[in-house]
């Protein structure tokens, strides 16, 4: 019997393609890119996404809290491994 094809890659690029997160793309300054990671890094209890998407849209970046949600659970396109 003929052995079976290895075909994960072939299924990872099946996948449907995730828009390119905000988070990771936006141009910032040192200081704001640490405060913007230490925001994220932390419960949606102690930094709400709502604050996350405010501090970004007044420094020109529209997100929405579902963005920084998936960010922040792993569903960005950050961690694809494309």
């Amino acid at each position: 019997m003929p052995e079976t094809p290895d075909l994960t890659e072939f299924a990872r690029y099946a996948q449907p393609r995730k828009r390119p997160c905000l988070i990771s793309l936006g141009e910032f300054s040192e200081e704001d890119r640490a405060a913007l990671d230490a925001a994220v890094a932390l419960d949606n209890k102690v930094i709400p996404a709502g604050a996350i998407v405010g501090w970004l849209a007044k420094r020109g970046i529209e997100i929405s809290a579902q963005q920084v949600y998936a960010h922040r659970m792993g569903r960005c396109s950050c961690y694809d491994e494309r």
